[in-house]
């Protein structure tokens, strides 16, 4: 297996850029060089955010079924408190 290395495409018709020459250009430049563009920041940020729902979803889910459990419970206590005809 042949490892080669990553370069980033710039404008049509430039040449790739190795992506080791590239970053050792936006440090010598002192640059923030984005190399992420806007989308893929914006899908990080989205999953970001349905990752921390879904989390905080299933901590809510454990209180829920307690919730549910003790409805059930004075539902059955209501129940088996009636006198029996």
């Amino acid at each position: 297996m042949i490892i080669r290395p990553m370069s980033l495409r710039g404008a049509a018709g430039d040449e790739a850029i190795p992506l080791p020459r590239l970053l050792r250009h936006c440090v010598a430049r002192n640059d923030s060089c984005k190399i992420v563009s806007k989308r893929g920041q914006s899908i990080l940020e989205y999953a970001l955010i349905i990752s921390v729902v879904v989390a905080t979803l299933a901590a809510m889910s454990i209180y829920v079924q307690r919730s549910a459990q003790a409805n059930l419970k004075v539902i059955e206590d209501q129940i088996n408190a009636q006198p029996n005809n």
